[in-house]
């Protein structure tokens, strides 16, 4: 048995599983919005950081410009998102949520927070303490893996 790749493989599947299910949680706490998951988003990222540019709100999720304005063209037509002008330079736009929008990713982030803490309310503190300290020394071999910028396909 190879243990490392078959962990490896494991791993992986509950990155993904795990991923799914808390997404779709989320998901359905937030399904009488109407809202995608692109837009989720877009709405999470402007929440946290307000009055940003169309540009850096592209990078920030990692999608193209034109799918992002067409995002915030959407939300603006809801009234969830504002742009506002820059007064020292009129071509320049900052896009925010309005305050409707605001108070619904407020109730998100107490969702998931909420939502962690309930699962792990019945749970033996110790196995608590294992399983944050294994998550943390994974996240620090991710960390420092991706920081050799290894590049195994060339």
């Amino acid at each position: 048995m190879n243990a490392p790749i078959d962990c490896a493989k494991e791993i992986a599947d509950l990155f993904k599983s795990i991923h799914k299910t808390y997404h779709h949680y989320i998901l359905s706490q937030v399904a009488c919005h109407n809202l995608t998951v692109p837009q989720l988003t877009v709405l999470h990222e402007l929440y946290h950081h307000p009055e940003i540019t169309l540009t850096e709100l592209s990078e920030r999720v990692d999608l193209a410009k034109s799918t992002v304005c067409g995002i915030i063209d959407r939300l603006e037509v809801h009234g969830a998102v504002k742009r506002v002008k820059v007064n020292e330079d009129r071509r320049i736009v900052r896009i925010s949520l309005t305050e409707d929008v605001g108070a619904v990713q407020g109730k998100l982030d107490v969702i998931r927070k909420n939502y962690l803490a309930e699962l792990f309310k019945d749970i033996d503190p110790e196995d608590l303490e294992k399983m944050l300290f294994g998550l943390q020394q994974l996240n620090g071999l991710m960390k420092k893996f991706q920081q050799n910028e290894h590049c195994e396909f060339k």
